[in-house]
């Protein structure tokens, strides 16, 4: 038996199915049994080196983020997630503030991973 897993890796902080009925689930080609959110994320495998988050919309209009990642056995697996995005005004300030400050880190030497990382602490601490 494999231990829990308490903590979710950073870009999937705070990220939450959309029907909890949706666990236990299993692969379909390996029968791999995954019991949570967090054991999902933690007994599988990135899609193309990405996060595997992205934004959608179901036919309501209401959006949610599909998130994407690869069982070991190499079949791709998808989860519809709760919309985590903070649609204030202050979260939107942040959005348009992001990119140009994760491309003024870049070019001052961080990683990009560390830069996305340094910019939403920074702009989460100046408009809380």
């Amino acid at each position: 038996m494999e231990p829990p897993h308490s903590s979710f890796p950073p870009p999937y902080e705070g990220l939450s199915v959309r029907s909890a009925d949706v666990f236990p689930l299993a692969c379909t080609r390996c029968q791999r049994r995954f019991t949570d959110i967090k054991d999902f994320i933690a007994r599988t495998t990135p899609v193309f080196q990405s996060s595997g988050l992205m934004e959608r919309e179901d036919a309501a209009g209401s959006s949610f983020v599909l998130l994407l990642r690869n069982c070991l056995c190499g079949t791709s697996l998808a989860l519809r997630c709760q919309d985590r995005r903070d649609r204030s005004e202050a979260g939107q300030q942040r959005r348009q503030r992001f990119a140009p400050l994760v491309e003024l880190l870049v070019d001052s030497g961080f990683q990009p991973e560390q830069a996305q990382a340094e910019a939403r602490r920074l702009l989460r601490g100046s408009l809380a």
